[in-house]
């Protein structure tokens, strides 16, 4: 069996970390809690535009930044000890070392690591011949 694994959401703990940037950069304090829509930008009431600007200033820290899930670490280790493990992000390409340091840092096991570029993985999936996808969203 194939197993895919999304990153942010499900190993990484970044919306803690996204929220807490977000507080800090607009001068707000919202809880997690408070984030009840999928377009982040109308719960701080900025535009997209706003918001994106806001992504570039903080994109090493929303990348390198996030605690780990409690309990990822170990349950990942079981996985990859039994099934094929793919790590499938839709992180850019770019961000592909910062990305291994990060899985580097706290130990997570896998088999492959995939920065799509794109939040649809479906594709990347099939290509792959992952038999079970694992998704936050």
């Amino acid at each position: 069996m194939h197993i895919g694994i999304d990153i942010d959401g499900v190993i990484a703990n970044t919306f803690h970390l996204l929220v807490h940037e977000l507080n800090a950069y607009f001068g707000v304090n919202h809880a997690l809690e408070d984030i009840g829509d999928y377009d982040i930008y109308k719960v701080y009431g900025v535009s997209p535009e706003e918001l994106k600007q806001f992504a570039l200033s903080k994109e090493n820290i929303l990348i390198s930044g996030p605690d780990i899930i409690p309990g990822a670490d170990y349950y990942l280790k079981l996985l990859v000890s039994t099934y094929e493990v793919s790590l499938i992000s839709a992180r850019q390409e770019k961000y592909f070392h910062l990305t291994e340091q990060w899985m580097e840092k706290y130990n997570v096991p896998y088999h492959r690591l995939i920065l799509w570029g794109q939040h649809d993985k479906r594709e990347v999936c099939v290509h792959l011949g992952v038999n079970l996808f694992v998704e936050d969203s």
